[in-house]
């Protein structure tokens, strides 16, 4: 039993070669039922690459996220970004970071969007 009461939960994790590595959770309790699905790309861009997608049975919410990253020589000029997207029935939000390198290095973008229907 967990502090919310009474719950079964389920786990499956797979790997597509090539691909990436992920895993869906179903949980059923006092809260309802939810079905959360993590996928993490395995690509030499990208780091982190993943993307994730959560349904709630009771609520009838879908939410999808994804979070993407750039490592230091990927991109002339950019030491680093790092965007996290989340994507709801009624909003859309982008937050994020770059931080330049070469002449302009220690001056941070920031990025973000968000719309609300």
């Amino acid at each position: 039993m967990g502090p919310d009461g009474f719950f079964v939960q389920g786990y499956a994790g797979f790997e597509i070669t090539g691909l990436g590595t992920g895993g869906v959770t179903a949980t059923a309790g006092e809260g309802g039922i939810t079905i959360d699905g993590d996928f993490n790309l395995i690509t030499d861009f990208f780091n982190p690459a993943s993307v994730g997608v959560t349904y709630d049975f009771l609520n009838d919410t879908l939410t999808a996220r994804a979070t993407l990253g750039i490592d230091r020589g990927k991109i002339p000029g950019v030491d680093s970004a790092n965007v996290r997207v989340t994507i709801t029935r009624d909003a859309v939000d982008v937050a994020g970071t770059i931080n330049l390198g070469g002449p302009l290095a220690g001056s941070v973008i920031q990025v973000g969007y968000s719309r609300e229907t």
